[in-house]
């Protein structure tokens, strides 16, 4: 199975993938949800980005959730997910599933939740 480079590539069946949400420079909130659904087609949406002291959740996939600059509060939900907070004081949490939980640079709050998962401070105070 083959997904052309087009943002919001079909692909023929359901399939597990992952998913990247970042964010980088001004306030935003924000929340992705999935658009998996009519009859076994999945809608790869393209990647997200979000600046400042960003509100950024996954979904219940696999996501890939960065933080970047500024003060972020960022979670995975279900799924085995990746978040890195990056600069900053932000608060991580992974969720259900196999989580990389990674604060980065700054005094981060970090938490995994049900699952095997690696939690890395970085530079800074975490707990």
């Amino acid at each position: 199975m083959a997904l052309d480079n087009e943002v919001g590539a079909m692909v023929e069946q359901a399939v597990e993938y992952m998913r990247r949400l970042t964010g980088s420079g001004g306030d935003d909130p924000g929340m992705e949800r999935s658009s998996r659904h009519l009859a076994g087609r999945a809608t790869i949406p393209p990647d997200l980005s979000y600046d400042g002291n960003d509100l950024v959740c996954g979904t219940r996939w696999r996501d890939y959730v960065e933080g970047g600059n500024g003060n972020d509060r960022l979670c995975g939900f279900v799924g085995d997910d990746a978040l890195l907070g990056g600069a900053g004081a932000d608060q991580l949490w992974g969720g259900e599933g196999n989580d990389g939980v990674d604060g980065g640079i700054g005094d981060d709050i970090l938490r995994g939740e049900n699952g095997n998962d690696t939690i890395s401070g970085g530079i800074g105070t975490d707990t």
